[in-house]
């Protein structure tokens, strides 16, 4: 099937968690792959520590170079994995907060997450 991997991704089973400070959070994996229920860019506590809703999952960043698209998020799917962006994955660093680093051709795309605390 095209588009779709059966062969599960490097950094899959590798995660990364940022807190609030005030029960909310935001957790996923290496390779940006949401594979816990509670996986997300924005998961809020709604009555700390309990009442979580994902507010926000993921992105899913495109990037055209010379007409040639190059798709940064993943996914799983029934069928393996679709999305690629940890084909392009160059550098991942957890510390101070998850910084993915990708490399399309000779084009080096920071993504940083953080989030605020207290907020």
């Amino acid at each position: 099937m095209a588009g779709f991997e059966l062969v599960p991704p490097r950094g899959k089973e590798k995660e990364w968690l940022l807190t609030n400070g005030l029960g909310g959070f935001a957790a996923s994996t290496v390779a940006g792959i949401n594979t816990r229920r509670y996986h997300g860019l924005l998961i809020a506590a709604l009555q700390p520590p309990v009442d979580r809703r994902v507010l926000l999952s993921k992105f899913e960043e495109e990037v055209f170079i010379d007409g040639r698209k190059y798709s940064l998020f993943a996914s799983q799917t029934v069928g393996g994995y679709s999305g690629h962006g940890f084909n392009y994955l160059h550098e991942f660093r957890r510390f101070p907060f998850p910084l993915y680093t990708f490399r399309l051709e000779d084009v080096f795309i920071r993504k940083e997450i953080f989030m605020v605390n207290g907020s």
